[in-house]
């Protein structure tokens, strides 16, 4: 038997897809707790078809999400809407992304990123580039899923200097990380638990050796104490310990 508390959401999420707020000035999902735009985002994610971005725009745009899957929409049948909501809020050139439907997307789920600054967990096809995630200092875990679209950004290398700055990040799942790019990755992330379906077996051996050698060269620096002077001839004289080597100069 349903609570309460989710017959009036299925009612809300009912009159959400009826366009009922579509003409208010204001967003009124803005002023909801997080935890109920979140379950009305839940409901519309539980379609037994796609999702549309039209029903839910106004939870989109409320800026009280904190989990958010694109995974069950389909925007490239919805880029009016798109085109529509990204005029709203940004002043880029439309009629250059008229024709590019990756483009204009890539733009929207970027727009939805940074509607969204509570975000924690965020699931998508659409790479939005990493930068953007500097506006949610929450994010827990960042799933981007291959696509077999062409999104501006779907081969760009990760940015560790983005990724050091989540200091909650604890689940990553980026596609194609090799071995190196996963042991930066696990260096710069300190809360980090998973890595997604990638092996971190050798990540974790190339950490060891990082580490290895790291100790080693500052053994070795601080076991050198070089004293540089000049000779009576002109040349430059570096001491080590009793040995001393002579570096000849041409004046």
């Amino acid at each position: 038997m349903s609570s309460l508390y989710m017959i009036c959401l299925d009612r809300i999420y009912g009159f959400l897809k009826e366009g009922m707020w579509k003409s208010c000035i204001s967003n009124p999902f803005s002023d909801l707790p997080t935890k109920a735009v979140n379950e009305l985002m839940d409901i519309s994610d539980d379609e037994k078809d796609y999702s549309k971005i039209g029903d839910v725009l106004l939870l989109l745009t409320s800026g009280r999400l904190t989990r958010l899957d694109l995974r069950p929409f389909d925007p490239k049948a919805e880029q009016d809407l798109i085109v529509s909501a990204i005029q709203k809020t940004v002043r880029i050139c439309l009629r250059n992304l008229a024709s590019n439907s990756e483009e204009l997307i890539f733009h929207f789920v970027r727009n939805i990123i940074t509607w969204n600054p509570y975000l924690e967990e965020f699931h998508s096809e659409v790479h939005p580039g990493f930068e953007v995630f500097l506006k949610c200092p929450n994010l827990r875990v960042l799933k981007i899923y291959d696509s077999f679209e062409e999104f501006p950004v779907n081969k760009a290398p990760i940015d560790l200097s983005v990724l050091s700055s989540l200091r909650n990040l604890e689940v990553l799942h980026v596609f194609n990380m090799d071995t190196d790019t996963i042991a930066s990755v696990l260096e710069s992330c300190p809360k980090l638990i998973s890595i997604g379906l990638n092996d971190s077996l050798n990540s974790l051996e190339e950490i060891a050796q990082r580490r290895q050698k790291n100790s080693l060269l500052l053994t070795g620096i601080s076991s050198c104490e070089n004293v540089f002077g000049v000779g009576s001839s002109g040349e430059e004289t570096i001491t080590k310990g009793r040995s001393t080597i002579l570096v000849f100069v041409t004046r």
